[in-house]
C-alpha cells in the first residue's frame, strides 16, 4: 500500500511539473498558448510572429519583412535547443524522482536549469520584439501599438484573443 502510494505520488508531481511547464506561454499573438513560444512561434511550424495577423496589417516592405523573417528564425532555432535541452532535463528528472531516494540538490539543479532556459528564452523573444518595433516606419509603430491595443481588449473581452489587428 505505501509503495504504491509512493508510485502515485511521484506520478503526479511528475505529471504537474510537466503539465506546468506547457503553460508558460507568452500569451500573445498568434500563438497565445503551447508550450511557451507566445508570438514567436505558437507550436505551429510557420505560423510564427511574422506570418502573424498583425503583421500582414503594417504593410512591411520585402526587405523588411526579410530580415524579421530571418532574425525570427535565428531566435526560433536558439530557442529550440533550449527547450530540447530542457526536455532531457525534466526526463532525467523523473528518472530522479523515480528512486527510493530521489537527491533533492540534484533536482533543484534540474528546476533551475529549466527555469534558467525558461527565461533566456523569454528574454530573446523580447530583445526581438523590440528589435522589430525599431524597424518600423513611425506610421508602421503607430498601426503596431493599436493592433496590441485591439488584442489586449480581445483578451479581455471575447473568448476569442486572437483579434489582433482589424481592418475597419
Amino acid at each position: 500500500m505505501k509503495k504504491g502510494f509512493t508510485v502515485f505520488a511521484v506520478a503526479s508531481i511528475l505529471a504537474l511539473f510537466l503539465s506546468s511547464s506547457s503553460l508558460a506561454a507568452w500569451g500573445v499573438g498568434t500563438g497565445g498558448g503551447g508550450r511557451g513560444r507566445g508570438m514567436m512561434n505558437g507550436g505551429k511550424g510557420g505560423s510564427g510572429f511574422c506570418q502573424s495577423r498583425i503583421v500582414s496589417q503594417l504593410d512591411l516592405t520585402q526587405d523588411q519583412m526579410k530580415k524579421a523573417v530571418d532574425r525570427e528564425q535565428a531566435v526560433e532555432r536558439d530557442a529550440l535547443a533550449r527547450r530540447q535541452e530542457n526536455e532531457k532535463l525534466r526526463l532525467e528528472m523523473g528518472q530522479e524522482l523515480k528512486k527510493d531516494n530521489p537527491d533533492k540538490a540534484k533536482l533543484d539543479r534540474y528546476i533551475d536549469q529549466i527555469n534558467r532556459n525558461r527565461a533566456e528564452n523569454q528574454k530573446k523573444r523580447t530583445e526581438y520584439m523590440l528589435w522589430f518595433k525599431s524597424q518600423l516606419t513611425p506610421e508602421q509603430k503607430q498601426k503596431f501599438g493599436s493592433c496590441f491595443k485591439n488584442m489586449e481588449a480581445g483578451h479581455r473581452n471575447s473568448k476569442r484573443p486572437d483579434r489582433g489587428c482589424q481592418s475597419k
